[in-house]
């Protein structure tokens, strides 16, 4: 009989702490902002271009050749076996002081695609000391520019179907991230958004 009590009691108070347990407020999942695209690009920089060219061919992306842009600059073009996700090195001396990296979608989708661009951006620079610039073209004759992030979201948010291409960027005096949406490069609905990263300390003076 006094074992049964004790089962009793126990069972008792298990059933109230676990009560208070469900009682409990749910704590929200904080999402913390990532920057995993900037990461991979940059880690292209700051290295020959031998050795960015044998990590990008790895992921499975084959090279489309190489152009000379000017005397001190040479652009590698690495593209995806369907031509959509292409990788480019920016190259000066043998070693890359730029990397981007870009998407063909359907519009809306490539919009998307710069939205997200540009939060990675901004989380990359939380905290740091950073010059922003941001532009927006409507049509040939419609060009706006913009000194804040937030004066160039609600100028975007208002013209977004309107938009023919458009740029953001941050830029310390150490580096350089730019999210990007075009058409260049493009035909019909299939847009671009880009993502690129500049290593100012080894950049040739004037490519910026």
């Amino acid at each position: 009989m006094k074992h049964s009590k004790l089962i009793l009691l126990a069972l008792v108070g298990l059933f109230f702490f676990t009560s208070c347990k469900d009682d409990d407020p749910v704590k929200p999942v904080v999402t913390t902002p990532t920057f995993a695209t900037i990461t991979k690009i940059k880690a292209l920089t700051s290295v020959s271009i031998t050795t960015a060219q044998t990590t990008i061919e790895g992921w499975g992306y084959s090279s489309q050749g190489a152009t000379q842009l000017d005397e001190d600059v040479k652009l590698y073009t690495f593209a995806s076996d369907t031509k959509t996700d292409v990788y480019m090195l920016y190259v000066t001396n043998n070693v890359v002081f730029g990397s981007s990296y870009s998407n063909l979608l359907e519009r809306t989708m490539a919009l998307k695609g710069f939205e997200d661009l540009s939060k990675e951006c901004i989380a990359y620079m939380s905290g740091k000391t950073s010059l922003y610039s941001g532009q927006t073209t409507l049509d040939i004759n419609n060009t706006t520019s913009f000194t804040s992030h937030d004066s160039f979201a609600s100028h975007y948010v208002a013209n977004t179907y309107d938009i023919s291409s458009c740029h953001e960027s941050w830029k310390t005096v150490k580096e350089i991230v730019k999210s990007s949406f075009s058409a260049k490069g493009t035909t019909g609905t299939i847009k671009r958004s880009e993502l690129m990263y500049i290593d100012s300390e080894i950049m040739p003076q004037g490519f910026m």
